[in-house]
């Protein structure tokens, strides 16, 4: 379960995700290795499936609550153990390691931040892997207790403020981004982190370092000291 929050609506919202692996899909093959300290021997293989569930839980001042479904997947992990150096006892595959191969989707698989969409619902940011490709992220609304229309951004963006037009500050792979509901990107300013959301739709951020404090305006540009 990643941070939850309470929204502009009156809702707490709570992203997590769960996982069940058939037992009957699991296996693993131990082989006879002689000597046992043959270096680059194969010792076992594995396999397995996996089916991923990503939710958000919807929580009412009067305690009811709502199971959401972000995204469900699926995921075949299948893999084997190599000896490298001397076998001696223990736990298993001690000096050896394992080479995965993945396939399918593991939805959540980078947890979810959630921000208020003023009081309408929330906003959730996420990623997903496909086996051993580089994650996929998405902004996902969830308005009324149902998912909106998901969209795919080139990059993680965190929403951390809403501006006073309804779009989002937050943080990306390059720094301090302005981004709307959608993912598009409208400005990025490297090495600020925002703070504090100002009445003209600016937000007042700070350096990395902590040293520097300074207000940026609705287009990222620094406004004059």
């Amino acid at each position: 379960m990643s941070s939850g929050i309470i929204a502009g609506d009156g809702f707490a919202y709570f992203p997590y995700s769960y996982s069940i692996s058939p037992l009957a899909s699991n296996q693993k093959i131990c082989y006879q290795v002689d000597p046992p300290w043959t270096p680059d021997a194969v010792t076992e293989s594995y396999s397995g499936h996996v089916d991923t569930h990503f939710r958000v839980m919807r929580v009412g001042t009067d305690g009811s609550s709502q199971e959401i479904s972000v995204r469900d997947g699926a995921e075949d992990v299948a893999g084997y153990c190599i000896n490298q150096e001397p076998f001696t006892g223990g736990a298993e595959c001690p000096f050896g390691h394992f080479n995965d191969a993945q396939s399918g989707v593991n939805p959540g698989g980078g947890g979810g931040q959630l921000i208020s969409i003023a009081d309408q619902g929330a906003l959730l940011s996420w990623s997903e892997t496909y086996g051993l490709n580089p994650p996929v992220h998405h902004l996902t609304p969830i308005l009324g207790g149902s998912v909106g229309g998901t969209a795919i951004t080139a990059s993680l963006l965190t929403p951390v403020l809403q501006a006073q037009d309804g779009s989002f500050i937050g943080t990306s792979d390059d720094g301090m981004s302005g981004f709307d509901q959608s993912g598009n990107v409208k400005w990025t300013v490297p090495n600020f982190s925002p703070r504090i959301a100002t009445a003209d739709g600016g937000v007042i951020a700070q350096s990395f370092d902590g040293l520097t404090t300074i207000t940026f305006d609705t287009s990222g540009n620094a406004s004059p000291p």
